[in-house]
């Protein structure tokens, strides 16, 4: 397959937008616009898991200040990261095993709070509500 300049300028664009989508926390200044307390709960998305996947524990707690998500749960997860100006959010999920793995999602409206997690073969989902 031969790709002439314009070809490979559409590439390139693709390639940078596909960026910009898969990595939008991380393009824009941290907010404090979704500031507040946030509870909810997880499930194991079993549809996208495979092997032997620990369920997640049935109770969250995030507090957002300045931008900063802290929190957990009681059984020793912990949530750190920042949101952006737009409701986008990145940061490191710390299983109370000690694994890590990145946590991205979306604060919309200032009410919810939704994120995939990724561990191995083993992919969740959290919702929390703002309190």
């Amino acid at each position: 397959m031969r790709l002439n300049h314009a070809g490979l300028l559409g590439v390139a664009a693709l390639l940078g937008l596909g960026a910009a989508v898969a990595f939008p926390a991380q393009a824009e200044p941290i907010s404090a616009a979704f500031d507040g307390h946030y509870q909810g709960s997880g499930e194991l998305l079993t549809y996208l898991s495979q092997g032997d996947c620990k369920k997640v524990p049935d109770q969250y707690t995030v507090r957002i200040a300045k931008g900063d998500i802290r929190g957990g749960a009681k059984n020793g997860d912990r949530i750190s990261g920042f949101v952006t100006k737009n409701g986008f959010f990145t940061g490191t999920y710390r299983f109370a095993d000690g694994t890590k793995s990145t946590i991205q999602g979306r604060v919309g409206e200032g009410a919810v709070v939704g994120s995939v997690i990724k561990r191995e073969t083993c992919a969740y989902m959290l919702t929390m509500n703002k309190m």
